[in-house]
């Protein structure tokens, strides 16, 4: 059996073919590599080839006048492009390589023999297909992130310490987690092997012109920047290999800052300059298992209800929580349940929270300033002097603990 058939057999998608089969779909086909980051086919070309990806990942986007709509992502072992080609018309959304992806290609008369001489491959894009049509949000349960590049922003910061640190969370929560510190010392296939062996890999590597940086800009599912708040980003932040990389603004992105020296920028400048989907601040010891909890899908979260009666019941349950040591990683509310949430991102303590709860809500009624029913039935601005006196000038992308809606704009 030849190298690139045991690739194969190695992806229980291809279990469908005999070595027979296999071997004839080998014969037909072209394999290769496509650069993280780089397109595959657009929306609108012509079916020329119907594509396995053997290993990597492939995002796939549908354009149109409102903008780029996710559609689905391809894992190693799957067939892209394979319903455009059967039906013989252009391609409905594009497709780009989220990391380094390795594939086969079927040129569309190789396919079309194929399919007349070789049931194993209809079969095989038959089951494709029809798994699609039934599961059709099946695939972004199965792309989850697994491969985290943990960068460090500045030299100052020790990044494999903290990847270390960020390891050993996840481990006690039952994920096995590969730390790959030298990853120009791997073989062929070597990462691949290590990643299907575990549910998650870190690579941690500085800003840089380092193998560290250039393999994690190439494999990377997630990006984790860790960013002092003493520094301003470089514009443009480089987390591609090629600036101009179709597939960059799909990347996934979070910030983790840390408040160390004198804060010298916003935390909204570093948002901007990384597309960054969610902030994480590091304001003590248990940051880390913050974010370790995040990366390994084991986060808790609490959302509170609105209703000015229920403020009281939203402290005492934040209050039950703590006591458990359950811990709250993000944070969301509606009405005064987002102000109880504010209260607990801003790492108050259960009395602090109840003492300004008291001052601005009940010692004094902050909804008296009745109006004429045109939008609501009061002005608001007392609410607003309460919100001010107590949060200040706080950002939402400021406070200790992420809220549900991070991303200032």
């Amino acid at each position: 059996m030849s190298p690139l058939a045991r690739r194969c057999r190695e992806l229980r998608s291809f279990d469908v073919f005999d070595d027979a089969s296999l071997e004839l779909l080998l014969e037909r086909a072209r394999w290769f590599s496509l650069t993280g980051g780089l397109e595959l086919f657009r929306q609108g070309d012509s079916p020329d080839s119907v594509y396995y990806v053997l290993a990597g990942r492939l995002i796939i986007v549908r354009h149109d006048t409102f903008g780029d709509d996710v559609v689905g992502y391809v894992r190693a072992g799957e067939p892209v492009g394979e319903m455009s080609l059967l039906a013989g018309e252009p391609r409905s959304a594009s497709a780009y390589a989220l990391r380094d992806t390795e594939l086969l290609a079927v040129d569309r008369a190789d396919a079309e023999w194929l399919l007349d001489n070789c049931a194993d491959f209809a079969h095989a894009l038959a089951n494709a297909i029809v798994a699609r049509a039934r599961h059709p949000t099946l695939s972004f349960v199965r792309a989850r992130p697994s491969v985290f590049a943990l960068i460090g922003a500045s030299p100052s910061i020790e990044i494999e310490a903290r990847a270390k640190e960020i390891a050993k969370v996840m481990e006690r929560y039952g994920r096995r987690v590969a730390l790959i510190q030298s990853p120009d010392t791997l073989g062929d296939g070597e990462f691949e092997q290590i990643e299907s062996a575990h549910d998650m890999a870190l690579l941690p590597a500085r800003v840089g012109d380092s193998p560290e940086f250039r393999f994690a800009l190439r494999h990377a599912d997630r990006f984790i920047v860790f960013a002092r708040q003493d520094a301003r980003p470089p514009r443009p932040f480089p987390l591609a290999l090629h600036e101009d990389s179709p597939a960059r603004k799909f990347r996934l992105v979070d910030i983790v800052m840390l408040h160390e020296g004198m804060k010298s920028g916003s935390v909204a400048d570093w948002v901007d300059a990384v597309d960054a989907h969610r902030v994480f601040a590091v304001s003590g010891a248990r940051t880390m298992e913050r974010v370790a909890r995040a990366l390994a899908g084991a986060s808790v979260g609490v959302v509170m209800s609105g209703g000015g009666a229920r403020a009281y019941a939203h402290i005492g349950a934040i209050k039950a929580l703590r006591e458990r040591q359950v811990p709250i990683d993000f944070l969301g509310g509606a009405s005064m349940g987002a102000v109880i949430a504010a209260c607990v991102a801003m790492g108050w303590d259960d009395e602090e929270i109840e003492a300004r709860v008291r001052d601005a809500f009940v010692s004094s009624n902050p909804l008296g300033d009745h109006v004429l029913p045109v939008v609501a039935l009061t002005r608001g601005q007392r609410v607003e002097e309460r919100l001010k006196r107590h949060f200040g000038d706080t950002l939402i992308e400021d406070p200790k603990r992420p809220s549900s809606a991070p991303r200032p704009r």
